[in-house]
């Protein structure tokens, strides 16, 4: 009976025992949350500048991509003229000789790489009198026609030229002049 106060008083002191460490924990735990609070408060409106600058950035790039295009169109407005003048100077140089139509195809090859065509149709004038199949050089007309492609194929942004098409119906019914066809393929390094 005598060592029951004491062994009361053991027992709330055991008992009372946690309750500073359990404060303390309540008390950092209260503070954590504060800060974890203010840290959030402030990792907001980064988060938000965060989405800005990744619209900047997508904006930047699709202006990038635009200039880009810009660029290639200057480019290719400064290949046309003298891809033009090349043509004329062809032209010129074979005499009786005129474009009626001009066409580019662009497509893409089997390795998947871009490819330009350029399809020129037009016509030759031929000063010989025709009167009939039997009196027209076939030949010496088609070697005029392959030399005004050899002018075109010479031109730097040509690489290659697909065989000319040339239609006789015209001769054969007493017209002096020859159409053709011709297929220019375009250097992919100097597009047009």
């Amino acid at each position: 009976a005598a060592k029951k106060p004491f062994l009361i008083i053991a027992a709330a002191c055991l008992a009372l025992a946690p309750w500073p460490l359990f404060l303390g924990l309540k008390g950092e735990a209260t503070r954590l949350e504060a800060e974890a609070l203010e840290i959030r408060s402030a990792t907001n409106p980064l988060l938000s500048n965060q989405a800005k600058i990744q619209e900047n950035t997508d904006a930047a790039t699709e202006l990038t991509e635009a200039i880009a295009r810009v660029e290639g169109l200057v480019n290719s407005k400064v290949n046309w003229i003298h891809f033009f003048a090349e043509l004329q100077d062809s032209l010129y140089d074979t005499k009786d000789v005129w474009l009626d139509d001009l066409e580019v195809v662009r497509g893409v090859d089997d390795q998947g790489e871009s490819r330009y065509e350029v399809i020129l149709l037009g016509q030759m004038l031929v000063r010989e009198s025709v009167d009939g199949a039997n009196n027209i050089d076939q030949a010496a007309l088609s070697n005029r026609i392959k030399e005004l492609q050899a002018g075109f194929e010479s031109s730097e942004f040509i690489v290659a030229s697909k065989q000319p098409q040339i239609s006789w119906g015209n001769l054969f019914e007493g017209l002096n002049v020859l159409p053709f066809k011709i297929n220019l393929i375009v250097d992919t390094a100097k597009p047009l």
